[in-house]
């Protein structure tokens, strides 16, 4: 079976960080798998399907409920998590990923100051709207 590139996937910078939609397939995995990730964050309620199916990619999940901003705890434990792996030169790919199509947490609506105070985002260069 091959990798197959999930949905909505970009860098938001180049090899550190990236957003996508939920990964629902294996192949999914193996395309994240085959570009160095090795932490997926999940902001959904659930997890996402067949998560176990790449052990090399560690899930981590913060639950944000639909529709709901994440909470200022939240968003420093997504911090803490990227910015650990980037200081062991793992890539870490963040997902603004929902329990079902259509729907999605606050997170989707950009970058946050924090971000570009952590070094995760460049203060300039930054892709819109990610």
């Amino acid at each position: 079976m091959g990798s197959l590139e999930p949905p909505n996937f970009s860098w938001v910078v180049e090899g550190r960080l990236a957003g996508l939609a939920m990964p629902r397939e294996p192949g999914h995995y193996r395309y994240l798998r085959e570009r160095g990730v090795r932490h997926l964050v999940s902001l959904s309620e659930r997890a996402p399907p067949h998560h176990g199916c790449c052990p090399q990619i560690q899930l981590h999940r913060l639950r944000v409920a639909d529709f709901t901003p994440p909470s200022p705890e939240q968003i420093q434990s997504f911090l803490r998590i990227v910015q650990e792996a980037n200081g062991r030169g793992e890539q870490c790919h963040p997902a603004a990923v929902s329990p079902c199509p259509g729907r999605g947490s606050a997170l989707h609506a950009g970058p946050r100051p924090d971000w570009h105070a952590a070094g995760l985002l460049p203060v300039q260069g930054a892709a819109p709207g990610r």
